[in-house]
């Protein structure tokens, strides 16, 4: 082997191991970044969106307002095939406490089902239910209440309007401070009640 070539092999494996280094550090400065948007996570409300699928980073995303298809692609990192589709169906506007799966489709299109996030899936993710508007099942999600109680309260409402206070809950058969005390943990109040066209 000639120094030439010798030199030639070490030059080449030197650019060899800069360009590794160089997608190692592309690399973790993506993870960094998915670790970044998850410890974030819910983040800032108050609309809070959860995705899954064809995205680099799955989770849940808080939004100030409900996001476009675009928005959240951007946030969680979505695939260049989702990222390629076109501006009409990146405007659609996702609804709050949605579960968007991402995905393409056998006919090689993207597939996009979105459904309400259920109550106890809510609450494990640590995002607050609305009193007023929450269902009766829904409120079986909070440790604590069940089904008896839950009617109980959404009878209240019916009855009262929606609920300004928690100190109302005293009203309800069954709940005193203690209950009280546990339930605020898991719930908001809103102005608006279940039978309201603006309530979410």
């Amino acid at each position: 082997m000639t120094v030439t070539h010798k030199k030639q092999i070490e030059k080449s494996f030197a650019y060899l191991v800069l360009l590794v280094g160089l997608i190692s550090a592309y690399s973790l400065a993506r993870i960094a970044q998915g670790i970044s948007l998850n410890s974030n996570r819910p983040g800032q409300g108050p609309c809070y969106v959860e995705v899954r699928g064809s995205v680099a980073w799955p989770g849940v995303y808080g939004f100030a307002k409900s996001p476009t298809l675009g928005q959240l692609l951007e946030a969680s990192g979505g695939s260049p095939s989702l990222l390629s589709l076109n501006k009409a169906s990146k405007l659609t506007r996702i609804p709050c406490l949605s579960l968007v799966t991402l995905s393409r489709s056998a006919t090689n299109k993207v597939a996009v089902q979105t459904r309400q996030i259920d109550a106890f899936h809510r609450v494990t993710l640590g995002l607050k239910l609305d009193l007023n508007s929450e269902t009766t099942e829904g409120l079986t999600a909070i440790p604590g209440i069940g089904i008896k109680t839950a009617k109980a309260i959404v009878e209240l409402r019916e009855r009262t309007g929606p609920l300004k206070s928690l100190d109302e809950l005293y009203q309800v058969p069954g709940i005193g401070r203690k209950s009280i005390e546990i339930i605020s943990k898991y719930v908001s109040l809103t102005r608006c009640s279940h039978r309201t066209s603006n309530c979410p």
